[in-house]
Formats: structure tokens, sequence, C-alpha cells
């Protein structure tokens, strides 16, 4: 039995590498986190009774924790560090918060707890981002958690840092109509006039 799964990233050598013995089970992650306990990662973000937890290193040694269950929003990982996300306890569904935690690209632990619709793309980090478009993809009912582009941003940024998300997502659409991947060009174009028009609506509302 396989105690590891090595998943390449596109355009590069670089694979995160999961220890889990429980790697091969049926019924994805979902399923694994049915069936295991997860350990409360601390006291603001601790995860339901049923969860799991999986540690991964990447190729060039760097390691993070993810978290999956029923109630988790999101959970990335890799050079730049680790994203997992939640609702917070006082979260609505005017006042949508979550708890984001993980590390950042030196390893270092953080933790915030942010408003999603004080979220503004122009400003934002990955972490944020990622937990918006999980929530916007959730109310939404859209199969799009994890874009391509704000799983890049990780090992770019940093899971901590800020950088203009209008910006970065017209060079990613450039780039990608450049290489001639003009549905990929597509995607991204309606994911950031969502990420936008959300920003927008909120403050409109405030």
């Amino acid at each position: 039995m396989l105690g590891n799964i090595n998943l390449a990233a596109p355009g590069n050598g670089r694979y995160l590498k999961y220890s889990s013995p429980k790697s091969l089970l049926t019924g994805g992650f979902s399923g694994l986190a049915s069936q295991e306990e997860t350990p409360s990662p601390g006291a603001r973000t601790a995860a339901p009774k049923k969860g799991m937890t999986l540690n991964f290193e990447t190729s060039d040694g760097k390691k993070g924790t993810l978290h999956w269950s029923k109630d988790m929003l999101a959970s990335v990982g890799g050079n730049g560090g680790t994203v997992n996300a939640r609702y917070h306890q006082d979260s609505t569904e005017d006042d949508p918060i979550a708890v984001i935690w993980g590390t950042d690209s030196d390893g270092r632990a953080y933790e915030t707890v942010v408003h999603l619709n004080d979220v503004d793309p122009r400003h934002a980090s990955p972490g944020e981002m990622i937990a918006l478009n999980a929530h916007l993809s959730r109310i939404n009912g859209k199969n799009d958690a994890n874009p391509i582009a704000l799983w890049a941003s990780t090992g770019v940024f940093g899971a901590d840092s800020r950088t203009d998300y209008e910006s970065y997502y017209n060079d990613y659409i450039a780039m990608q109509k450049q290489a001639g991947n003009q549905a990929g060009a597509r995607l991204y174009q309606t994911q950031i006039e969502r990420f936008l028009f959300s920003f927008q609506q909120a403050a409109e509302k405030a």
C-alpha cells in the first residue's frame, strides 16, 4: 500500500508529497474527513470533531499541515505556505466571517479573522482571496473553489502577503492569451470580475 502521493506541479519538477497511510481509501477527502478525527489547531480555529489532518512536504523541503472537513472553506498549500479557512462562529449570511490560518513562506504560523465583505481584491492576501473565492463558490453553487491563479499565488507572494489581484489577474489573463489558452483567459476574467463585483456590492450595502 502506498504511503504517500506525489502531485506534479505544472511546468516544473516540484511536487507535494502527502504522507498518509489511508491515501488510497475511496471517497476522496470528503470520505476521509468522515472517518478520521482532526486535532484542534487552536482555540479559534478549532476544526469540527470529524475531519482529516494531512501533513505534506514540498520537493524543496518545506512542510505544512492541511485540514479537511465538511465545515472547511478551503485548505491548500505549496511553496508559499499553507492556507486553511473555515467560517467563524459569528459568521452570518449578511456578514460572512472567515478564520484563516496556516504558515507563511518562511514556515511561521499566522492566524487572522476576516470579514469577507471587506476583502478588496486590489489589496488582499492569497489567504483572503482563497477564502473569499470558496465562500462565493459555495453560495453560488459553482465548482471553482480553487482557481489556478489563486493557487499559484501562494508560491509567488506567500500565503499571508498582499498584492493587487486585479493587476495580477490581468497579467495572468494576458499570459494565457499569449499561450493560446482562450478558455483559461475567459475563466480568469470571469473570476476577477466576480471578486470585484462582490466587493463593490458589499460596499454599496454598507
